[in-house]
């Protein structure tokens, strides 16, 4: 039989079938909030963690490409972080999303915790956290082939669950500038490590507008695996290696600034103002 016969029968598969059962998978930390260690900054989530008051401030963007994403039939959000059970929800069922006005407690599909971290039989008790355990993505989805995570820490994935992970690239203080950031990093008082401070102004902007581009990445992903009749993970691959089959590990300046699409879709679809911006307001209205 002439195999173009089916070929509609099978987009007409992948339409209906692969594309209802997305999973899209989010890190916590440094992915869609971030700690504050200096000062105080406008739109604070204050969390009660063991008794002391720790307060987070959400990624630029979190809560538009989040709604954005919710409203998507085929897609289904969760959530994987290394902390405890507890603070993760009290702290998803303070964002509420513009659109659905619900939390994201309240519109997962899954949250998974510390306490779901598989351990590393080879770590030390002195290796770092993300050398110690390991994020088992099949606790999401048995099948893989539909699933993207997005993490900030690629030591957290092992073996071929490395391929879902659609990286953001390490993850740095939250602070209104960069020469807010350069100026405590000078002083840092509380003796912080170098990796915790943008080394650079590129850098700086390009953690500011990271779930900006995973927004534009995602639809040229979903693109991709309509045109090619291939999985998620296989158009994930396609959209993030290099011609050698290499991950991307830097982005470049040119990609910071390839994001104008993906940014004046949100701004005409949640009529962006200064509340949501935050102390990010200068860079993202540029």
């Amino acid at each position: 039989m002439n195999k173009y016969i089916y070929r509609p029968i099978l987009l007409l598969l992948i339409s209906l079938n692969s594309f209802s059962q997305i999973d899209l998978v989010f890190d916590i930390d440094y992915t869609i909030v971030s700690e504050i260690k200096f000062g105080s900054q406008s739109n604070m989530i204050p969390i009660n963690e063991e008794g002391k008051v720790v307060n987070y401030i959400l990624t630029p963007w979190a809560l538009e490409v989040l709604d954005s994403l919710y409203e998507m039939d085929e897609v289904r959000i969760s959530f994987f972080s290394g902390g405890s059970r507890d603070r993760n929800e009290k702290l998803l069922k303070e964002i509420i999303l513009p659109t659905s006005n619900r939390s994201l407690w309240e519109v997962s599909h899954k949250v998974l915790s510390r306490e779901d971290l598989t351990p590393i039989t080879k770590s030390t008790a002195s290796s770092k956290w993300s050398d110690r355990y390991t994020k088992d993505l099949h606790k999401i989805n048995e099948d893989l082939s539909w699933l993207i995570v997005i993490d900030d820490n690629l030591n957290f994935y092992q073996g071929n669950q490395l391929e879902n992970v659609f990286w953001l690239e390490e993850g740095y203080l939250p602070f209104p500038s960069f020469k807010a950031s350069k100026n405590i990093q000078n002083q840092n008082r509380a003796n912080l490590k170098n990796e915790w401070f943008a080394p650079s102004l590129h850098q700086f902007e390009a953690e500011k507008s990271k779930l900006l581009r995973f927004h534009d990445r995602f639809s040229q992903i979903l693109d991709h695996a309509k045109e090619k009749m291939t999985s998620l993970k296989e158009s994930l691959l396609s959209i993030t290696r290099d011609q050698n089959g290499q991950r991307i590990t830097r982005v470049s300046l040119e990609e910071v600034r390839s994001v104008q699409n993906a940014k004046k879709y949100l701004i005409n679809k949640y009529e962006i103002s200064p509340h949501y911006l935050g102390p990010c307001q200068k860079f993202l209205s540029d």
